[in-house]
């Protein structure tokens, strides 16, 4: 009994274990990469004044209530 049981769990690990590989494995890339579009596609460069610009300079607690600056 004790044999069926160890072959059962050899099976399933060995069944996990290669869907795992199988998971982490890269597809082959057949096709070259694209070609990165031009610069002249960048956005425009941010031109809002610094106070309206938010840098983090504190902690934050889980309850505090905080209204991020919204650039439409």
């Amino acid at each position: 009994m004790t044999i069926v049981r160890t072959g059962f769990a050899i099976m399933l690990l060995t069944a996990m274990s290669l869907s795992s590989v199988s998971q982490e494995a890269e597809p082959e890339e057949t096709t070259p990469p694209a070609e990165a579009p031009p610069a002249e596609s960048a956005p425009p460069p941010d031109t809002r004044p610094l106070d309206e610009i938010f840098i983090p300079s504190q902690e934050i607690a889980a309850d505090e209530e905080i209204v991020f600056p919204v650039n439409i």
